[in-house]
């Protein structure tokens, strides 16, 4: 799959995709970017964050599109090096490598809705820049409210100097019991803290908290301690592994109340889907609400 760079300034650059992708439809698609460090300026369709770049250099970088091939990627002063890592970490954010081919043609027997949706550029779901950031605020997500888990994210965030996302030493060097105590993360702390330490000691993850074992699985997830099949779910999907749905209180709820389904039956309706499962589920509900 091609994609190009090109217009290159001292400010930014572009990306030309060679299928539709919607920065607004991503944004949209949960929700992760009502977590800092995220920023989305609605009237601009402007999605940025603060971005720690190593060699004590931040930076915000900020995305929006010219159409739906087209991505416009800014940051001050960037130069060949930030310019790499810079195209890496939106390519993550807005899954660009991810070829929706296969779920576009499935779609077409399956749900005419979701079939459009996909075409114009739906179908993505906001990612965080790493892995491991990601799996620290599924962990947020936890047996709590959305306003608590907002809480905790910017407390996490508040630990750093130039509130981006910490790193795992960043956690690491804060400690177990000031992430309960000070951060109030309560038994997420020993959730997040664990992890940590695994994930860096079996080598799974580097020190900026980017995945190195691509291999990494649903069932490896399950035996960290904390993690159940929720959390393994909602993590999985936002590495592209859709075959399940992450089944929590609220789509237990949705399913009971709306038709009538148990929470045992919930994935054998979207069985037809295959492995596609999440996307049957997410998009069909996102497409009916629209």
């Amino acid at each position: 799959m091609s994609i190009k760079i090109s217009n290159p300034q001292h400010d930014g650059f572009e990306i030309v995709l060679p299928y539709n992708l919607s920065i607004q439809h991503t944004v949209n698609s949960h929700g992760w970017v009502n977590l800092d460090p995220w920023k989305w300026d609605h009237t601009s369709q402007t999605l940025s964050r603060i971005e720690n770049l190593g060699k004590s250099i931040s930076s915000t970088i900020s995305i929006n599109q010219k159409n739906l091939n087209t991505i416009v990627i800014k940051s001050p002063n960037l130069n060949p090096e930030s310019i790499e890592l810079i195209k890496k970490i939106v390519f993550r954010w807005i899954s660009a490598e991810w070829n929706p081919n296969k779920i576009i043609e499935l779609s077409k027997n399956l749900n005419n809705d979701i079939f459009h949706f996909l075409n114009i550029g739906g179908g993505r779901f906001l990612r965080s820049s790493t892995f491991y950031e990601d799996v620290c605020k599924t962990i947020l997500t936890i047996n709590t409210n959305w306003a608590s888990t907002r809480r905790m994210t910017s407390n996490l965030v508040g630990i750093t100097n130039d509130s981006s996302f910490p790193h795992p030493l960043d956690i690491i060097n804060t400690g177990q019991k000031s992430l309960k105590s000070d951060l109030r993360l309560g038994f997420r702390s020993r959730v997040i803290y664990e992890t940590t330490m695994t994930f860096l000691e079996r080598k799974l993850i580097n020190e900026n908290g980017e995945l190195i074992d691509k291999s990494i699985s649903y069932e490896d997830l399950l035996k960290l301690r904390g993690i159940g099949p929720y959390a393994a779910s909602h993590i999985m999907f936002l590495e592209h592994d859709f075959s399940r749905i992450p089944i929590d209180s609220s789509v237990t709820s949705y399913f009971l109340n709306n038709l009538g389904v148990k929470k045992d039956d919930i994935e054998t309706i979207f069985e037809p889907w295959g492995i596609y499962a999440f996307l049957g589920y997410s998009l069909g509900r996102i497409v009916q609400n629209q």
